[in-house]
C-alpha cells in the first residue's frame, strides 16, 4: 500500500513539475505565432532582429538591415524583439560622472 502512494506522489510530481510547465510554454509559443503580424518587430532563435514585412503560413520575411530580406522559418520566431538598454560602459561613464570623480586630465592638474 505504501508503495503505491509514493508511486502516485511521483507521477503528480512529475506531472505539476516536468509536464504541466512544458505543456504552458507550448501554449504560449502557439499564441505567439498566431499573433504575429506585419510591421512587427521579432527575435529568431538564432538571435536575428528584424521587421515583419510578410508572413504566409510556414515563414516570415524579415528586413534586417536596409535592402536586407531574409526567410525565416514561421517556427523559428522566439519572441519580440527586446527593449533596448544602455550600453554598461554608457552607464559606468553616467555613474562616475554622478558621483563627481575627476576625470584623468584634471588629476594630474
Amino acid at each position: 500500500m505504501m508503495q503505491a502512494g509514493i508511486m502516485v506522489a511521483v507521477l503528480l510530481f512529475t506531472y505539476f513539475f516536468m509536464i504541466r510547465p512544458e505543456q504552458k510554454r507550448r501554449d504560449e509559443a502557439e499564441a505567439l505565432l498566431k499573433s504575429l503580424r506585419k510591421g512587427m518587430k521579432v527575435r529568431t532563435t538564432g538571435g536575428i532582429l528584424g521587421e515583419i514585412i510578410s508572413i504566409d503560413e510556414h515563414t516570415v520575411i524579415l528586413a534586417v538591415a536596409d535592402k536586407v530580406r531574409i526567410n525565416v522559418l514561421r517556427s523559428h520566431i522566439a519572441g519580440p524583439e527586446p527593449e533596448k538598454r544602455e550600453s554598461t560602459e554608457t552607464k559606468d561613464a553616467k555613474t562616475t560622472e554622478d558621483k563627481g570623480a575627476k576625470k584623468p586630465d584634471e588629476a594630474r592638474g
